[in-house]
């Protein structure tokens, strides 16, 4: 090979490497600012937004000296932002919310039109006025724009009009304290000092109320009436603000308090509680709200029933529930497991018996509690009340009523809960129409029973059974199918032809008796308990008792006892020489429509002894309805 051509080749590789170096330096170049580029964020979308300069309450007009323009990221700002852009259509808008120095506002926070003056944060048909509330110490300045408050006053009976020339009772206090205006809006408030000087904060801490303030100026939200109202109680009395929660529609339950209320025992108001299917209480009634035990607000009171936000009842409703009464202290409703002496050792959760402490000490086994070793543990019984320790709770003194339907066989068949009829587990079973129970599919579901002592053996009724009972009354068995079983469900015997209940030998095991009320042990049931009812003239019960008002057999309201009539809510006197008396629940006369008021029929049962000749001395007793 010639000198040339290796020279040519070296000229030839040199330029090749070269070229390689420089193709793998761009390579690694891109790869390197592909990689840069992955890893740097997204550029930040930003948007210029208005803020305030300065804390701004509702009713303040935004002009343009108290507004700023600020940038934040996109994915802050929240939807319906004031923007930068907007600011010529914000100026001289009015607030409509309390908005805080640098962060955002949105369309919702003001007005939808500018406003020039005051007035435009006042509602269509409202009226704004503004008074002296002398008691500043009462609520220590600290009202806002938006809170909701109560004033009342201390006013003499005798400059409203009330002495006993003018249909006053002699009884009367003079100097009494009433309820003025109840939940009402701030519209405005200001602390103003002995000289008049409005201010929005403390100065001086060493002085008593920090600027030597004499009363704060409390601008409200009013009805035309109310403000009149509230004219003539500042021209006869001292008025006093008090702070409420603003999501408490409840008002007082007084009219006007006199000074004899500081020679009384303070007690605690009578409240509405709602309860729950197995008669636990799920919250009280405040206003038309449901609040619970934690003092959540968890549903409301729309005509007269209670409904949770998603539109289901909550439960029924029992009134004028005092302090004290026991279903206060009920926080469970469970089965449970008592021994011999009826105390309760535990309670039944998914198939174990827990005792109080938390520890698992037996199981259920058909039907039966047993400890781990396999020993009996007691009897079970269900739907007992207890309290947040475990201990059960004694209802026998309790004034709550409940109202359920009974089935054909005298069977609780379901509480009912509003216009709806539940059974035990919650589920719907039938509706109340015209104060009858009707089943989903149109058909009669029972007898409805109102007003029942929530303490009565009737919610303990497991079944309603034929049963067998011996020359001391004992119960020995029930009949199922023709056979008589013993409570551990042996068969012990059955009824023959003769309807006799005898032993596999022939011999007689005892009297039959029908209509027996077992619980879920198959102990017998004493089911007596007394009701108030009113009568009328011709000795009919027309109704029940219940505070003063009197119930017809739909639940409604016809009226109120008094002095042996009852009187309609508009007055009218719906019946005279109406008397007071009790009667049993479970055995009772049926309660008629006071509109009707037919002769009421009894519905109880009796016993009724066959005619013949008894063989062995032995009379089958059945029960029969006197129907």
């Amino acid at each position: 090979m010639s000198e040339v051509s290796v020279s040519k080749l070296a000229i030839v590789a040199v330029v090749a490497g070269v070229c390689a170096a420089v193709g793998t330096m761009f390579f690694l170049s891109e790869v390197e600012e592909k990689y840069r580029l992955a890893a740097e964020p997204e550029p930040v979308k930003m948007i210029t937004i208005i803020v305030p300069r300065i804390n701004l309450a509702r009713g303040d007009r935004l002009e343009r000296d108290l507004l700023a323009a600020r940038s934040i990221p996109l994915e802050y700002a929240p939807a319906n932002v004031l923007q930068a852009k907007d600011i010529e259509s914000v100026v001289d808008r009015t607030l409509l919310a309390d908005v805080n120095t640098g962060l955002p506002m949105t369309w919702l926070a003001v007005t939808s039109t500018k406003a020039r003056n005051f007035a435009d944060v006042v509602e269509i048909g409202r009226r704004a006025r503004t008074m002296r509330v002398s008691e500043v110490d009462s609520i220590d300045g600290l009202l806002r724009p938006g809170d909701r408050i109560d004033l009342m006053g201390t006013f003499e009976l005798s400059d409203l009009g009330y002495t006993e020339t003018q249909g006053g009772a002699s009884s009367m206090p003079d100097d009494v304290l009433i309820a003025v205006l109840e939940n009402v809006e701030v519209i405005e408030s200001s602390r103003v000092d002995k000289n008049g000087r409005r201010y929005t904060y403390n100065t001086d801490k060493n002085s008593k109320d920090g600027i030597d303030m004499e009363f704060t100026l409390l601008t409200l939200n009013l009805s035309p009436r109310q403000i009149a109202r509230l004219e003539l109680a500042e021209r006869t009395g001292s008025l006093f603000a008090v702070l409420r929660n603003p999501n408490d529609t409840g008002i007082t339950e007084f009219e006007y308090l006199g000074l004899d209320i500081l020679l009384t025992k303070d007690s605690p108001p009578s409240v509405d509680l709602v309860l729950g299917v197995d008669g636990k209480p799920i919250g009280r009634i405040v206003g038309d709200q449901v609040v619970d035990a934690d003092g959540n607000v968890i549903g409301e009171v729309i005509d007269g029933k209670a409904v949770a936000f998603s539109g289901e009842s909550l439960g029924s409703i029992a009134k004028n529930i005092s302090a004290d009464d026991p279903i206060n202290r009920v926080k469970e409703v469970a089965d449970v497991v008592r021994d011999a002496n009826g105390n309760v050792i535990g309670r039944i959760v998914d198939g174990q018996v827990i005792d109080r402490s938390g520890n698992v000490i037996g199981t259920v086994e058909n039907g039966k509690a047993v400890s781990l070793s396999g020993a009996s543990l007691g009897e079970i019984a269900e739907n007992v009340s207890l309290d947040a320790n475990g201990r059960e709770v004694n209802l026998e003194k309790s004034t709550v009523k409940r109202d359920l339907v009974l089935g054909s066989d005298g069977k609780p068949v379901g509480t009912i809960v509003g216009d709806q009829v539940l059974d035990a587990q919650g589920k719907i079973v039938g509706r109340i129409v015209d104060g009858k129970a009707v089943a989903l599919d149109g058909t009669a579901l029972g007898e409805v029973r109102r007003n029942v002592s929530i303490d009565n053996p009737i919610f303990q009724i497991a079944e309603i059974a034929t049963v067998v009972r011996d020359s001391s009354g004992r119960i020995v068995g029930k009949v199922v199918d023709g056979n008589v079983l013993d409570a551990e469900g042996n068969v012990i015997g059955l009824v023959d032809k003769r309807g006799r209940a005898v032993s596999s030998d022939g011999a007689v095991l005892g009297s039959l008796e029908s209509g027996v009320a077992l619980d879920a042990n198959g102990l017998e049931l004493e089911l007596t308990d007394k009701e108030t009812v009113v009568r009328n003239a011709q000795g009919e019960v027309i109704g029940s008792l219940v505070d003063g008002k009197v119930i017809d057999a739909s639940g409604r309201e016809i009226g109120t006892y008094q002095n042996g009539m009852v009187v309609s809510a508009s007055g009218e006197v719906l019946a005279t020489g109406v008397s007071i008396g009790t009667i049993d629940t479970i055995d009772t006369e049926g309660l008629v429509d006071a509109d009707t008021a037919p002769t009421s029929i009894r519905s109880s049962l009796v016993d009724f002894v066959a005619g013949g000749t008894a063989e062995e001395g032995i009379t089958p007793v059945v029960k029969v309805s006197l129907q």
